[in-house]
C-alpha cells in the first residue's frame, strides 16, 4: 500500500463529510459493543434448535437456516426466537455510536434491527429521519436519515432469511431505491462490519450487481485483522477501499472499553481517528498556508482579519497601525517557517498566489515581535491601481458604465461583469443593475461559481430594495426581492463551499459593517480626546490617527473592489462620517505634528495637510449637512492639502461642471457638487487660485440655476471675500454674469435666498471704483424708463432698491446721474403719497442708506405711521408673511442708527412699538427689553455694545445665553461679542 493510501482516503472521507456527502453503512460490529448479539450468535441459535446444521461462516448458510427455522417452526416461533435473542435485555449506547454521528454523515444506512442509532442521535441532539419502512420515507423533511435498510422488530419487517432477501424489491421498493442513489451520488464508509461478514458481502453484490460500474468506491474500517495486500486489492478492484488498523500511523489507543474487547477499542480508535484527523496532516507548509486562503483569492479585496481567521495560527495579528504585517507572537509556526525562507520559495507559483492575495488584503509580510521576517518593500501597486481607479471613478473621471447587460455572454469574466453591474447601480441606473444581477446570477449558478452567485443575489435584493423604494411601478421586482431569502441561498450551498463562504454572512447580516464601526468609533473618541488634552497643554503620542485611516481603507476597498451596493446604507455613511471627523479632530489638534505626512508610519498627533484620500471621502461618502456640521463643530476656519489632493479638486471639479452642464444631474452628483463648494469655502487659496475655481463655477451661471447651487457658491465667494482672497475683477465677473441672467429671468432672485447677489454687492463697495459694463446697466437703465412710462412703480423699486442702486459706484457718471435724477423723482413721489406701502419704505431706505437721497421728515413721519397702523392690523388679526412690523421697525432702527430719523421724530411711538421687535427694543428701551437672540448683538458697534452693557439686566441676559452655549462652535460674530461681553465680566 502507498505511503500516502490512508490518509488520502481519510482525507477524501472529511471531505466528502465538509460537502454533506458522507453516507455510513452501520453494521452488526457496532452494536456488539453494546452488547447486542450478533448475525452469527443469532444464527448458532437457530442452528441448536433446528439440530441438524454445521454452521459454516458462508452467505449461504447465514440464509438458509433463518428460512428453515420459518419453515420449520411457523411465524410466531420465529419472531419469539429473535425476541429472545434480541430482547431479552435492555441495551445502552455505546461510545462509537457518538462517535459515528462526529462524522457528520448526511444518511446512516444499517442492517441492524435495534434502536440504538435512534437513541445515540436524540442523546447527542442530531435530527434525523428514522426510515424502517417505504411509508417512512415521503415524511423526512430533514434531508438527514437513519434507513434501517433491513427494517426493525417494531414493524416486523426485518430482513433475515432468504425470502426476505429474494422479496427486498417489492417489501422496500422505495429505500430499495433510495439506496442506489445514495449510494451512486455519495461517498460509503461501512463501520462494524468485515469483509468476511456475510452481511457486507450481501449487501457489497447487491450493490454492485445493481449499479455495475457506477459503483463509486467505497470504504471499510477494518479494525479485526491485519492488512492483506492481496485482500487489499482484490476489493480495491472491486471499489472497496479497506483501511486496516496496523496501517494507521499515530493511531492514538484511547482503551474506552475492557481490554478483553479489543474490537471494540480498535474500531473506536479508529472513528475517533477520523474524527480528529487534520487534512493538513502530510502536505507541506506552503500547501497548508494557500489551501486556508485559497478561497479567497477570487475577491478584489480581502478582509485582513479574515487571513487572520482562515490561518488558524495561535498569537498571529494584524498590525493595523504600523507595518501592516502579520505579526507572529510565537517562536516558531507555519508562516515563520515560509517567510523566513522566502528566497527558496519564491519562484514557486503556490508561493506568488499567497504574496498576491496578502495583497489583496492590505498585508505587506511577515513579521515576528515587531521585527520583519519577509516583506515587499515596494508598494503595493495591485491596491495602488484599484484605490486609484474606484477614487477617479467615484469622483466622475471615468465612463463607469461600459457594457448594455443583454450583451453579457457567457465568456466574460464573472468579476468583470459583476463590476458592469455594480456601475449601473452607481449611475443610479438600478433597474438595468438589477436585470444584469439576474442575469449573472444564472450564469453563475449554472456554471456553479458560488461566490458570484451569492454575491450577484446579494446584490440584486439590496439593489431592488432601492429600485422599489423610489418606484411603485415594481411590484414584480418587490414580489422577487421579498422572495430572495439570502440565508436560504447560503444554507443550500453545498456544505464545502458553504464554509468557504462563511465570510458571506458577516456582510448579510451587517456584522461586519458594526464591528468595524465599534473599532472606528474607539480610535475617533481617541483623536477627540487627543485634541481636548493637547488644547488644555497636554500632550499625547497614539497610533489613532494611523488605524483611523487603515480602518476605513480596508472596509472601503472591501466594499468597492468587491462590487457590494451597500453604501447607500446608513450603517455604512456612518462609517465615512465617524472617519471624517476623526480625521478633523486631528487636524484641528492645536500646535505641530511629529510627522510631516499622513501615511508616515511614525506616532502623529495630528494632520498637517489633508490627502486625496480624505478629500475623497468628505466630498463623496457623507451627507452635505453632515460635513457642515462636523466644521463647525470643529470651528474649522480654513483647510491645508497636500498639493496632489488640490489637483484632485480641481479636475474633480472640471468633471462634476461637465455633468452639470449636460444636464445629468443625479441625486449623488449634485451631493458632490455641494460638498465640493463646501469644502472649498475651507481652503486656504491664494487669490489666483480662488479666481480660477470661481471662473470654473462661473461656467454654471445661467437661468436654470437652484436654490441649493447659489447657496453653496455664496458660501466660496463670501468665505474668500473674508480672506481677502477675492479680487475685484472676480467680483465684477459674478456681478455682471448675474445682471445678465437677472435680466433674462428674474427668477435667480426667487431662487437666490442665500443673498449672493448682497454679498457681491457689499463686497463690491469695499474696494476702489471700477465700472462695470456699461451697455448691460444701459438696458437697465432703458428697463427702469419703460417702467416709469407705465407707472410701473413696484417694477422700478424693485430694479432700484435690489439691483441697480447697490451697485451705483460701479456706473458710469452720466449713469449715476440719470440714476439719481430718478431716485430724486420718486422720493418726490413717495413724499406726496397720503399712505406708503413696505416697497416704497423699503426703496427710501435703500436711497438714504447710500447717500444717494437725503434724510426726508415728511417721509420719516409717514414710515413711523404706516409701522403704528400695521401693528393695529396684527392686533386685529390681520397677518401676512413676512411680518411687516418686525420689518418696518428693523427699518427704523438702522434709519435711527445711521441718523436718519432723529429722537424727536421717534419719541411718542417708543412706547407702542415696545415688544414687537429684539432688534427695535434694544437700541430704544434696552432696561426693559428681553433678550433671546445673542446673534442681534452682532448688528452692533463695539461702541453700542459698551454702552449697552451698562444696563445691568441687559448684561445679565447676555452672560446667562453665553454661558448656555458653546464658544469654540460659534460664529466669528459670536467670538467678537464674547470678547468684549465675557470678559469684562471677569476683569
Amino acid at each position: 500500500m502507498s505511503d500516502y493510501f490512508v490518509p488520502t482516503s481519510i482525507k477524501k472521507i472529511k471531505q466528502a463529510s465538509e460537502n454533506n456527502k458522507l453516507v455510513v453503512f452501520v453494521g452488526a460490529g457496532v452494536s456488539a459493543n453494546s452488547g447486542m448479539p450478533t448475525w452469527g450468535q443469532l444464527i448458532e441459535e437457530m442452528s441448536k434448535d433446528l439440530g441438524e446444521f454445521d454452521v459454516a461462516n458462508t452467505s449461504d448458510i447465514y440464509l438458509k437456516i433463518p428460512q428453515f427455522y420459518f419453515n420449520e417452526r411457523g411465524e410466531k416461533e420465529y419472531f419469539e426466537k429473535l425476541n429472545e435473542v434480541f430482547l431479552s435485555r435492555k441495551y445502552k449506547t455505546n461510545p462509537i455510536h457518538n462517535e459515528i454521528f462526529k462524522l457528520n454523515p448526511t444518511h446512516i444506512i444499517t442492517t441492524n434491527y435495534d434502536t440504538l442509532l435512534e437513541e445515540a442521535a436524540i442523546e447527542g441532539g442530531n435530527f434525523y429521519h428514522v426510515v424502517r419502512h417505504d411509508l417512512d420515507l415521503p415524511y423526512d423533511n430533514l434531508n438527514k436519515t437513519i434507513i434501517k435498510m433491513h427494517g426493525d422488530f417494531v414493524n416486523k419487517n426485518i430482513v433475515l432469511k432468504e425470502d426476505d432477501y429474494l422479496n427486498y424489491s417489492s417489501n422496500f421498493m422505495l429505500i430499495e431505491n433510495y439506496l442506489k442513489s445514495l449510494i451512486a451520488t455519495n461517498t460509503v464508509l461501512f463501520l462494524g462490519y468485515s469483509v468476511n461478514d456475510p452481511n457486507f458481502n450481501l449487501i457489497f453484490q447487491w450493490v454492485k450487481s445493481i449499479l455495475k460500474n457506477h459503483f463509486q468506491p467505497a470504504y471499510l474500517i477494518e479494525s479485526s485483522k491485519e492488512f492483506s495486500r492481496m485482500e487489499h486489492n482484490y476489493y480495491k478492484n472491486r471499489g472497496i477501499n479497506i483501511l486496516y488498523y496496523d496501517e494507521i500511523n499515530d493511531l492514538h489507543k484511547n482503551n474506552e472499553f475492557d481490554e478483553s474487547n479489543w474490537r471494540g477499542n480498535r474500531l473506536f480508535d479508529l472513528i475517533k481517528h477520523l474524527n480528529s484527523f487534520d487534512k493538513s496532516n502530510n502536505i507541506d507548509d506552503l500547501e497548508y498556508i494557500y489551501s486556508r486562503i485559497q478561497y479567497l483569492e477570487k475577491l478584489n479585496f480581502i478582509m485582513p482579519e479574515e487571513i487572520v481567521k482562515q490561518l488558524k495560527l495561535k498569537s498571529v495579528v494584524y498590525d493595523l497601525y504600523g507595518d501592516k504585517t502579520l505579526t507572529c507572537l510565537q517562536d516558531d509556526n507555519v508562516l515563520i517557517r515560509v517567510f523566513s525562507n522566502a528566497e527558496k520559495f519564491k519562484e514557486k507559483e503556490m508561493f506568488k498566489k499567497i504574496c498576491l492575495i496578502f495583497k489583496k488584503a492590505n498585508i505587506r509580510g511577515v513579521s515576528k515581535d515587531k521585527e520583519l521576517i519577509y516583506g515587499d518593500s515596494e508598494e503595493n501597486q495591485y491596491l495602488s491601481d484599484i484605490t486609484n481607479g474606484i477614487i477617479k471613478a467615484d469622483s466622475l473621471m471615468v465612463n463607469k458604465v461600459t457594457v448594455n447587460p443583454r450583451y453579457a455572454t457567457l465568456d466574460r469574466d464573472y468579476f468583470q461583469m459583476l463590476r458592469e453591474a455594480f456601475s449601473y447601480y452607481e449611475s443610479e441606473k438600478y433597474l438595468d443593475s438589477y436585470n444584469y444581477y439576474k442575469t449573472i446570477s444564472l450564469k453563475s449558478f449554472q456554471e456553479k461559481e458560488y461566490l458570484v452567485y451569492y454575491l450577484s443575489e446579494f446584490n440584486r435584493k439590496h439593489v431592488g430594495k432601492r429600485l422599489v423604494t423610489f418606484s411603485r411601478n415594481f411590484k414584480d421586482i418587490e414580489t422577487e426581492i421579498e422572495e430572495l431569502d439570502l440565508e436560504d441561498i447560503y444554507i443550500k450551498l453545498p456544505n464545502k463551499e458553504r464554509k468557504s463562504l462563511e465570510f458571506v454572512k458577516n456582510i448579510q447580516n451587517f456584522n461586519l459593517i458594526y464591528s468595524v464601526q465599534n473599532k472606528l468609533n474607539k480610535e475617533v473618541e481617541e483623536l477627540k480626546k487627543t485634541k481636548h488634552l493637547v488644547k488644555n497643554g497636554g500632550f499625547s503620542v497614539n497610533s489613532s490617527l494611523n488605524k483611523n485611516f487603515n480602518i476605513i481603507t480596508n472596509i472601503w476597498l472591501f466594499i468597492k473592489a468587491n462590487y457590494l451596493c451597500l453604501e447607500n446604507y446608513s450603517e455604512v455613511q456612518n462609517l465615512y462620517r465617524s472617519f471624517v471627523e476623526g480625521t478633523i479632530a486631528s487636524y484641528c489638534t492645536e500646535g505641530e505634528s511629529s510627522s510631516k505626512g499622513f501615511f508616515s508610519d511614525i506616532k502623529v498627533n495630528k494632520i498637517e495637510k489633508l490627502n486625496i484620500f480624505s478629500v475623497y471621502v468628505m466630498i463623496t461618502k457623507i451627507k452635505t449637512k453632515d460635513l457642515e456640521r462636523i466644521f463647525d463643530e470643529y470651528n474649522l476656519k480654513q483647510i491645508d492639502l497636500e498639493p496632489e489632493a488640490l489637483d484632485y479638486i480641481r479636475e474633480f471639479l472640471d468633471n462634476i461642471l461637465e455633468d452639470i452642464l449636460k444636464n445629468n444631474k443625479k441625486k449623488s452628483s449634485e451631493t458632490y457638487f455641494y460638498n465640493l463648494l463646501t469644502f472649498l469655502s475651507m481652503l486656504n487659496l491664494e487669490s489666483n487660485q480662488v479666481e480660477l475655481f470661481a471662473d470654473k463655477l462661473l461656467l454654471i451661471f445661467n437661468e436654470n440655476l437652484y436654490v441649493k447651487e447659489l447657496k453653496y457658491i455664496n458660501k466660496f465667494i463670501v468665505s474668500a471675500a473674508n480672506r481677502d482672497a477675492l479680487s475685484k475683477e472676480v467680483v465684477v465677473k459674478y456681478l455682471t454674469e448675474y445682471l445678465k441672467i437677472y435680466n433674462k429671468d428674474k427668477r435667480i432672485w426667487e431662487f437666490d435666498i442665500a443673498r449672493l447677489y448682497k454679498n457681491l454687492t457689499r463686497i463690491f463697495n469695499k474696494e476702489d471704483s471700477h465700472e462695470l459694463d456699461p451697455i448691460l446697466i444701459g438696458t437697465y437703465i432703458e428697463k427702469i424708463k419703460q417702467h416709469a412710462d407705465k407707472e410701473d412703480y413696484p417694477a422700478i423699486y424693485e430694479l432700484l432698491s435690489e439691483i441697480i442702486l447697490p451697485i451705483i459706484n460701479g456706473l458710469t457718471e452720466n449713469h449715476q446721474s440719470i440714476i439719481k435724477d430718478i431716485v430724486q423723482n420718486i422720493i418726490i413721489y413717495i413724499q406726496n403719497k397720503e399712505q406708503l406701502d413696505y416697497l416704497e419704505i423699503k426703496f427710501y431706505y435703500v436711497a438714504v442708506s447710500l447717500n444717494i437721497s437725503l434724510s426726508n421728515k415728511i417721509i420719516n413721519s409717514k414710515v413711523l405711521v404706516n409701522t403704528k397702523a400695521k401693528i393695529a392690523n396684527r392686533e386685529n388679526g390681520i397677518r401676512s408673511y413676512p411680518d411687516p412690523v418686525e420689518g418696518n421697525l428693523n427699518i427704523l432702527t438702522d434709519l435711527y442708527r445711521n441718523g436718519v430719523i432723529e429722537d424727536g421724530e421717534i419719541e411718542e411711538y417708543v412706547s407702542e412699538f415696545k415688544g414687537k421687535s429684539e432688534y427695535f427694543d434694544l437700541i430704544f428701551i434696552n432696561e426693559e427689553v428681553i433678550l433671546t437672540d445673542l446673534n442681534i448683538l452682532s448688528y452692533l458697534s463695539d461702541s453700542e455694545i459698551n454702552k449697552l452693557i451698562k444696563s445691568d439686566s441687559v448684561r445679565d441676559q447676555i452672560y446667562l445665553l453665553i454661558n448656555n452655549i458653546l464658544i469654540e462652535n460659534q460664529s466669528e460674530k459670536i467670538k467678537r461679542i464674547f470678547s468684549i461681553l465675557y470678559l469684562k465680566k471677569h476683569n
